[in-house]
């Protein structure tokens, strides 16, 4: 009878320039565009937002321009140990995923294979009702 196999989700191997907020945590950041300015300090990350747009539409049968201008302060209070993920286009952000470096992968890694090894040494239930 074959050996049964245990599988887990394939983790992504991208990695992201990031920083784990820490009481000494400080910086001024500005994305490329200019459009984001960060800072953070004592664990408060400030964003300002300054951007325009340009929309195109249809007004009485002329096509008209709309610019949108937005200026935007928004304030966050980050705990110690959340991770910081740099994004081109917005800057800091929390990301929507439980983040960890390579380091922490390997020793979950390692745990996970030990756990494991305990259900390789037991014949599976096929084997074990064929007794």
């Amino acid at each position: 009878m074959e050996k049964l196999e245990y599988y887990t989700l394939k983790p992504s191997l991208k990695q992201y320039f990031g920083r784990k907020v820490n009481k000494a945590l400080k910086f001024d950041e500005w994305t490329e565009d200019k459009k984001v300015h960060q800072t953070m300090e004592n664990g408060v990350l400030t964003t300002v937002i300054k951007d325009t747009r340009k929309i195109k539409l249809l007004a009485d049968g002329k096509e008209t321009e709309i610019e949108s201008v937005e200026e935007s302060t928004i304030v966050q209070k980050i705990p110690t140990g959340v991770i910081l993920i740099w994004d081109e286009l917005q800057g800091y952000i929390i990301p929507q995923y439980q983040m960890t470096t390579l380091d922490e992968i390997e020793q979950d890694l390692i745990g996970m294979k030990e756990a494991y090894k305990v259900y390789d040494e037991v014949p599976n239930d096929v084997k074990r009702n064929e007794n």
